[in-house]
């Protein structure tokens, strides 16, 4: 849908003929008194407690007084939502049930039986009449853009909404930042936010995040579609292949991709068990089948890379499914080009899972570079071990010739656990400074190197954090992280016996380098800022610096202007000691 080429006028007046058949029938289903002049008003959302079936709170918008107001409903308004769950739904609507057809056990092990209960009556109602009108659109491509925008908002018109807080910014209209689907799980909270239907729909196509300011991007990106049917359709004059498969099989029809052909890989791997993305599925896939079973929305549980029990898929089928993908990625690229692999999980398992899984296929792995979240987290950031907070992407290298490496067998455990010891010491003395264990994880490109120059096969061995548990109060120790009033509120690892390397610390490095880029260019935006310091080999890998560091750094000694930097005044003309 993002490349598809979509008249947009066209796309427009298909939504006002909708808007036209649909609109007022839907309003209906919302409308109510405004309780300051009692002139109608229009239901934004909701509010309902799940156990007793029962609303406690509604909240309107009044066009007369133009504000937002909520109430406590009146006994009209308990008749009319009673009424409504007695009407029948207008049109098709999907009736799966939400488990595997092999199993008695709900998906997520949540007692949500099936699609229709994941609704109210009334939006039940309001979406068959929507998804009846988009099935009446004549142009097949505005047609599944229209469906696209659809799943867009369903499920945040679903009671798996919690009660959330209207932006003060945003229209009254623009329901859909205040909703959001709570859990990775089909579970409706203790109280639940029923959305309007018709409003989430109409956000997604016309709002300021909605489908139709999308594609206006996309058609100016997109100047030339000519869309292959196969690999080798790129081979004449096509130049975009959309292909729906299995990554175990990426040399089968449609794509039939050949080995060498492919010049840059990035994928999103599935993260253990953690997100059962076939599951949550199942309700976008249950609409967009449609009345007519459209084959095309099929889902096959039997090839997904995951760990559930329903589908008899531990740990090791996981890890040896996800070995096998990453084998396909390595015979269709090209030697001495790249894999990008990124990853969102806390589980380090899963994160050695994923390493080693792309390292057996034959990869070596280059880069790590750690994006910690937009709103940090001591929690999870300054936990000692065993978390993986924040995004990695991984950059991986087809070499040019495969190298044979030894067997586990083939390599002492003492010699092992040595190399990755010295090697997060290493670390850590190139710092000058405590480090997170999200740090000790990019340090892994490093780690590997060394071990595969021992002979040893793994890019990321299963247990390098027990080795590291077991050296703890031997070579390393860790220090507490306090916090403004002085509670501590994570650790981080040290030396025990202090460093081996006289230089700067990191710290002190990075501010160096931004001073000198801010001295030399004058004016540099924020993006051009990290690519200075993220192109600098004296930052690679474990001594890649997190992006609240540098911000820090500016806020520090440079100001803002016009959206980029520049050094403050007492800051420039080199008055600042270089210490790198």
């Amino acid at each position: 849908m993002t490349l598809t080429p979509i008249d947009l006028k066209d796309f427009r007046n298909a939504f006002e003929q909708m808007k036209k058949m649909a609109k007022n029938r839907i309003w209906n289903l919302y409308r109510d008194k405004c309780p300051e002049c009692g002139n109608n008003a229009i239901v934004l959302a909701t509010i309902w407690l799940r156990d007793e079936n029962q609303p406690s709170e509604i909240r309107l918008f009044c066009p007369r007084c133009k504000k937002r107001l909520k109430k406590k409903p009146s006994s009209e308004d308990l008749k009319k939502i009673n009424d409504l769950e007695k009407t029948d739904v207008p049109y098709w609507y999907p009736k799966e049930e939400l488990r595997y057809s092999n199993s008695k056990e709900f998906m997520k092990k949540e007692a949500v039986g099936d699609i229709p209960s994941l609704f109210t009556k009334r939006n039940l109602i309001a979406l068959s009449i929507i998804w009846h009108e988009i099935e009446t659109i004549g142009n097949a491509k505005i047609r599944d853009l229209m469906k696209f925008t659809f799943t867009s908002r369903v499920h945040l018109a679903s009671k798996m909404c919690p009660v959330a807080k209207p932006s003060a910014r945003s229209h009254w209209s623009e329901l859909s930042a205040t909703s959001f689907w709570a859990l990775q799980s089909y579970w409706v909270p203790p109280i639940f936010m029923e959305s309007n239907a018709w409003m989430l729909f109409e956000s997604g196509v016309i709002g300021k995040q909605g489908i139709l300011k999308g594609k206006e991007e996309a058609n100016k990106a997109i100047r030339t579609y000519k869309e292959a049917k196969s690999f080798e359709g790129l081979e004449d004059d096509c130049n975009i292949l959309i292909s729906t498969q299995s990554a175990l099989n990426l040399k089968v029809s449609p794509a039939r991709l050949q080995n060498e052909t492919i010049d840059y890989v990035f994928t999103d791997p599935p993260y253990g068990g953690s997100v059962q993305y076939g599951e949550l599925t199942t309700l976008w896939l249950s609409w967009l089948k449609g009345e007519k079973n459209d084959p095309r929305f099929s889902f096959r549980f039997d090839e997904e890379i995951t760990i559930n029990d329903a589908q008899n898929k531990d740990f090791d089928y996981y890890h040896k499914m996800l070995k096998a993908s990453f084998e396909q990625v390595y015979s269709v690229l090209k030697s001495g080009r790249w894999l990008t692999v990124t990853f969102h999980n806390t589980d380090i398992k899963i994160y050695n899972s994923i390493i080693k899984a792309v390292v057996l296929a034959g990869f070596d792995l280059e880069k790590v570079i750690y994006q910690p979240p937009a709103r940090t987290s001591a929690k999870g950031l300054l936990q000692p071990y065993g978390s993986a907070v924040g995004d990695y992407y991984i950059r991986f290298r087809k070499p040019e010739k495969k190298e044979e490496l030894l067997s586990d067998s083939e390599i002492g455990k003492e010699r092992y656990e040595r190399i990755i010891v010295n090697t997060v010491k290493h670390v850590i003395a190139e710092r000058r400074e405590p480090v997170t264990y999200s740090t000790i994880i990019n340090s892994y490109p490093a780690i590997f190197e060394e071990l595969k120059k021992n002979g040893y096969r793994f890019g990321a061995p299963e247990g390098i954090e027990e080795v590291l548990k077991k050296h703890l109060d031997k070579e390393f120790t860790l220090v507490d992280v306090k916090d403004e009033k002085g509670r501590v509120i994570g650790r981080k690892w040290w030396l025990k016996e202090g460093l081996f390397l006289d230089r700067a610390s990191l710290s002190e490095r990075l501010e160096d380098a931004i001073i000198d880029a801010l001295n030399k260019r004058i004016v540099l935006s924020f993006d051009e800022i990290l690519d200075e310091i993220f192109a600098d080999p004296l930052f690679q890998n474990a001594l890649t610096p997190d992006t609240q560091s540098i911000k820090s750094i500016l806020e520090e000694y440079a100001e803002k202007t016009d959206g980029k930097w520049q050094l403050k005044k007492e800051m420039r003309c080199g008055s600042h000691n270089m210490t790198r």
